[in-house]
């Protein structure tokens, strides 16, 4: 379920919710009875939503403590770009805004180094 899925359920049981309270001098017994079976679906739907995404956290915690056991690489600022120990050069527009070790391609004819993510170029 996306989360727009368990608003528009959340949503539901709440309207649910409001009929019981406003029928319940109302209706038959009978129809009271199939608007809190209703409810009861709507929150077991809610109920599993809310489990598959505790899972979901659960697994992205688990790979975001994976990525922050992986040491970073070594860089040092040259000339417009990053470089690390083996002469690799990395975008410094990507590295700075979002931390992504982009690699760039030598363009011969305008840049001496061109980024095809953010299109950052130096001479």
């Amino acid at each position: 379920m996306t989360t727009t899925e368990i608003a528009l359920a959340f949503n539901a049981l709440t309207v649910t919710y409001k009929k019981v309270k406003d029928f319940i001098d109302k209706v038959s017994d009978l129809e009271i009875k199939r608007i809190i079976v209703d409810m009861g679906g709507q929150i077991i739907d809610l109920e599993m939503a809310a489990k598959e995404y505790q899972l979901k956290i659960s697994e992205l915690e688990d790979e975001l403590r994976q990525l922050k056991a992986v040491p970073e690489k070594e860089l040092v600022y040259d000339n417009g770009v990053y470089r690390d120990k083996d002469g690799k050069v990395y975008c410094p527009t990507c590295y700075d805004n979002d931390k992504k070790l982009i690699h760039m391609t030598k363009d011969i004819l305008m840049y001496s180094y061109y980024c095809n993510k953010c299109e950052y170029g130096i001479k």
